[in-house]
């Protein structure tokens, strides 16, 4: 098993580890059946890393590695956006003194009152 684990590349090695804490979790929530997809899912995943980096793909055994944390980033950036917030709209109409609140003709009937 030792010689088995030095034998893997970086990526192949980072994968399963990150695996490892997924599996805790399963196993501390009570997740049996994910638990049993993410141990088929560590065993592919490290197979696949091992086959890219032993065919001198290791760059692109790290852009799979890092691909799913890039996504979680960018649509956690987008989530903030559209809950606004991050207010960029509001810095940007504080900065340039701009409004962009537009009365509706029941506002501008009342605002005559």
């Amino acid at each position: 098993m030792n010689s088995t684990w030095r034998s893997l590349c970086l990526p192949a090695k980072v994968y399963p580890v990150g695996m490892a804490a997924l599996l805790l979790f399963d196993l501390y929530r009570g997740h049996g059946t994910s638990f049993f997809k993410n141990i088929f899912a560590l065993v592919i995943g490290t197979g696949l890393l091992y086959v890219l980096c032993i065919n001198g793909m290791e760059s692109v055994a790290w852009i799979l590695l890092g691909l799913p944390f890039f996504f979680f980033v960018a649509l956690l950036a987008l989530l903030l956006l559209d809950l606004s917030l991050i207010d960029v709209t509001h810095t940007f109409q504080q900065a340039c003194g701009v409004g962009t609140h537009r009365m509706t003709k029941a506002e501008e009937s009342c605002s005559s009152c």
